[in-house]
């Protein structure tokens, strides 16, 4: 199969890495082409990340845990993991459509990936309360 690369480079869409709350281009530079595996096409080119965007990801993240989120009472935590949940749910058509076209599996299928996602933010937003709930209990 050959790959067929968008008519203009305004068609094919960049992503790039986010990291401390900013979209950023990898540090190298580097850029990989992602295709449609059903017919070839260019869905997108992504920034090709290396061991030194890992460790400014990390870096930030350390940062933000330690300023930031240990910092905020568990029903805040609970109530932005559930939002995070909410803009999956908002979203998992277009979330779908997008991972359908990145790795070639059907719709249906891909839907049901993004709700694991969906549960998996509502779950931790709510496992402060059951874990208090079997304290209690115990």
């Amino acid at each position: 199969m050959t790959t067929q690369l968008a008519e203009s480079a305004a068609d094919v869409r960049r992503y790039d890495l986010f990291i401390d709350g900013k979209f950023v281009p990898a540090a190298s530079g580097k850029t990989f082409l992602t295709t449609n595996p059903a017919n070839g096409e260019v869905v997108g080119e992504i920034a090709e990340g290396d061991a030194a965007d890992i460790d400014k990801a990390v870096a930030a993240a350390r940062a933000c845990y330690e300023n930031v989120w240990s910092q905020l009472p568990v029903q805040e935590r609970g109530k932005l993991l559930l939002r995070v949940g909410k803009l999956i749910q908002d979203r998992l058509m277009d979330l779908a459509a997008v991972e359908s076209l990145d790795m070639g599996g059907p719709q249906l299928w891909t839907m049901g990936t993004a709700m694991q996602a969906v549960d998996v933010f509502e779950y931790w937003a709510g496992w402060r309360a059951r874990s208090r709930a079997r304290s209690i209990l115990r």
